[in-house]
């Protein structure tokens, strides 16, 4: 599954930025400056994201990396998956400095990867097409942008009928947070309190088969939702019982073959007021969501100083919980992490991380390939006591077997009696 990006800033206690009346002009020393995006690095490669892929804001107030994931190989030794995560800041956006986009893409199927690299950069490409549109109507601009980056990815070269990609992204801009969600992907904020405890506020809603309202439009549109089980695992979108690809999320980018039974690509938006209580802020696949609750995520995050150190402490908890839980398979695991409030015009240009942040963060580093290297170095005598990849965990349940449809057949028979 994924990648993460981010990078956004602190105030000291400022207050909370004012969308201004009109698109802003320019510092005093020059035009707008131009925008710049960043992809999450693989946790491995602290330092190395590439050419060009240049973290716009400070890493120690804004950190993000992705560790791909593993699966079975022969004789139950598992091998490094293509990492389908994608994490993406934006900044500036549309030439306002004090905007920012945050997202979190995770791509399934055959060809997720694509999908999510695809929308990753379509997303602020479409919210830029309409600058005015995204100062006065937010809901509005990441509305449309999700739903026209699906049906240009449709239009595109990339094989999208049974691959997809969740998403979450949150625009924080003046006195509000906008999240915009699709899927099972999450963004999570924390409030301290006076007495130092947090309090975490949930930006999304996982978006499951099995939610009524969710549910309610599949089955309106004539397709079939199996309800969480043992066998199949969480509940599964189906054309019909048994017949694929057995999707097991109600809203996603790509994936058109389900697009015919009411699985959707418009997010739900949610608004909310900035406070002087943020602290934290969480963007993540749900490699993280799985085995790791948000007040567990904050509580991990806020035991460091840096952005990036608490991400990179997320993704080794993240990697650990995998190995205890399935042994040998993993998910991508991608993760964006905060530290609140955000001044972005008085972080422009400071030093990205001292030195004792940076040792911090490369001990954390290699504490997280010990761990990737561990797993990819399981034995088969593991299983029993780590247990085993199982289907569940598959965003796409592609191969049915011909018992599996029977018995989807004989489970959506029963639910209608």
């Amino acid at each position: 599954m994924g990648c993460g990006a981010s990078t956004p800033a602190v105030n000291d206690g400022e207050a909370p930025l004012q969308v201004p009346p009109e698109p802003p002009k320019s510092r005093a020393s020059g035009p707008p400056k131009r925008r710049a995006s960043y992809q999450s690095p693989e946790v491995t490669l602290p330092d190395v994201a590439g050419p060009g892929n240049v973290n716009p804001l400070p890493s120690h107030v804004v950190g993000t990396y992705s560790n791909h994931g593993i699966k079975p190989g022969p004789y139950g030794k598992p091998s490094a998956k293509i990492n389908q995560d994608r994490g993406f800041i934006t900044y500036p956006l549309c030439g306002d400095e004090t905007m920012c986009l945050m997202a979190v893409y995770d791509g399934h199927g055959s060809n997720g990867e694509l999908v999510s690299e695809f929308v990753m950069v379509k997303v602020p490409d479409l919210l830029e097409e309409n600058p005015e549109r995204l100062r006065t109507d937010p809901v509005s601009a990441l509305t449309v942008a999700f739903e026209k980056s699906d049906k240009a990815l449709l239009d595109s070269n990339i094989p999208s009928s049974v691959s997809g990609s969740t998403g979450i992204a949150v625009l924080m801009h003046g006195s509000k947070y906008y999240a915009a969600n699709v899927g099972d992907s999450r963004a999570v904020l924390a409030r301290k309190a006076a007495d130092g405890t947090y309090k975490t506020v949930d930006l999304s809603i996982d978006q499951k088969p099995d939610t009524p309202a969710e549910q309610q439009r599949i089955l309106a549109s004539g397709g079939y939702v199996s309800p969480e089980s043992p066998q199949f695992g969480p509940a599964r979108v189906w054309l019909r019982p048994g017949e694929g690809p057995g999707l097991a999320m109600a809203r996603s980018l790509g994936d058109h073959v389900c697009k015919q039974v009411g699985v959707i690509a418009t997010p739900e938006v949610r608004v909310f007021d900035k406070t002087d209580e943020d602290a934290l802020l969480v963007l993540a696949s749900d490699g993280v969501w799985e085995f790791i609750t948000s007040e567990e995520a904050i509580e991990i995050v806020s035991a460091h100083e840096g952005a990036q150190q608490g991400c990179i402490a997320l993704i080794n908890e993240s990697t650990k919980r995998w190995r205890k839980e399935e042994g040998n398979y993993r998910d991508d695991i991608t993760a964006i992490v905060v530290h609140l409030p955000l001044d972005l015009q008085s972080l422009d240009g400071e030093a990205s991380v001292d030195g004792a942040a940076a040792a911090t963060s490369a001990a954390l580093v290699a504490e997280s390939e010990r761990l990737s290297n561990e797993a990819l170095n399981a034995k088969e005598d593991d299983k029993d006591e780590a247990g085993s990849f199982q289907k569940r965990r598959l965003s796409v349940a592609l191969d049915v077997s011909e018992s599996d449809q029977a018995d989807l057949a004989a489970l959506a028979a029963s639910t209608e009696e």
